[in-house]
């Protein structure tokens, strides 16, 4: 696809660019989401397991409440008592007390999703090639709202409420998308043009914060991966003890598994900056004044993000990039 891409004329070159740029920068905020839902689930067991190590006493509150109005004194000695059913603990001296709050990521899931929803709509308007103007103008509404919701999902992560940019951006896309021009293709690629170039400082802070999310889940997820390369130097110690040649040479080979394992792992904060900088390099190339040498750096950024994505992949199944 971007060996083609590449190979065409400037003037087509630039939205078929846009839709692969939008795919997979969907692929990689979907991939990050489903690492902090995993990242929430051992987290979740793992407290569980330690409320049952301690025998604590468990007891369900607001329950009732929240259907009937009911055992308004149990919920009333609670703090902060809301009519949501939740689990409470019951201490030693018979004092109620709210659970530690589980690990959330809504915010950051949000944003994943709002990047997400922003890349889905440059798919599809890059794919739309329907020379009909009510569905142009759907596609076009529909990129907008997603900007409009990746504004307000950064917003939302950073607790900036500054004004957004949404009103300019829905002015700019729907005034594009009646410009009365001759041909469909032309119109869309300017339509294109001009979000894009409307959504880049967005796309910018969006990508600094969920770099720094794919940074953390490294580090959490490196914890497991040095725990097995300590595993295995213990197990090959133990082999050397024993003077057991063959399972020093299997116990070995382990560690030296487990050591390019562990290296094999990308840095994720660079998947992150690669969608950056791939955007950047499509805004560079949406400006007036662009040439041919424009879009074939942002060509080059979008197959740099392409292979960042592909090492990612290649390091989530277990395989050496």
């Amino acid at each position: 696809m971007l060996a083609a891409i590449l190979a065409g004329c400037t003037t087509d070159r630039f939205v078929p660019l846009a839709g692969q740029f939008g795919a997979l920068t969907r692929d990689a905020a979907e991939e990050q989401n489903e690492r902090l839902a995993v990242v929430i689930a051992e987290e979740r067991e793992r407290s569980r397991e330690a409320l049952t190590e301690r025998a604590a006493d468990l007891r369900a509150a607001d329950c009732t409440q929240a259907i009937a109005g009911i055992r308004v004194a149990m919920a009333a000695a609670l703090p902060q008592s809301t009519a949501t059913c939740r689990v409470i603990e019951r201490e030693a001296n018979g004092t109620l007390v709210e659970l530690p709050s589980e690990l959330r990521f809504d915010n950051i899931a949000a944003l994943n999703d709002a990047l997400a929803g922003y890349a889905e709509g440059l798919i599809l308007l890059a794919a739309n090639s329907a020379e009909d103007e009510a569905v142009l103008t759907q596609s076009v509404s529909e990129l907008t709202i997603a900007i409009g919701e990746l504004d307000g999902a950064i917003r939302a992560a950073t607790g900036d409420e500054s004004a957004t940019s949404t009103d300019r951006i829905d002015a700019a896309g729907g005034l594009l998308a009646r410009l009365g021009t001759t041909y469909m293709t032309a119109r869309r690629q300017a339509v294109l043009k001009r979000l894009i170039l409307e959504a880049d400082p967005l796309v910018a802070r969006a990508t600094s914060l969920l770099g720094g999310t794919d940074g953390a889940l490294d580090l959490y997820d490196s914890v497991a991966r040095y725990a097995a390369i300590e595993q295995a130097v213990e197990a090959a110690g133990a082999a050397r003890s024993a003077g057991d040649p063959a399972a020093l040479g299997e116990q070995q080979a382990a560690l030296f598994d487990a050591v390019e394992t562990y290296n094999a792992y990308p840095a994720e904060e660079r998947r992150y900056a690669a969608i950056g900088a791939a955007h950047a390099g499509l805004a560079a190339a949406a400006r007036a004044g662009a040439d041919a040498a424009d879009l074939s750096a942002a060509a080059q950024a979008v197959i740099g993000l392409a292979q960042a994505i592909g090492a990612t992949r290649k390091a989530f199944a277990g395989e050496t990039p």
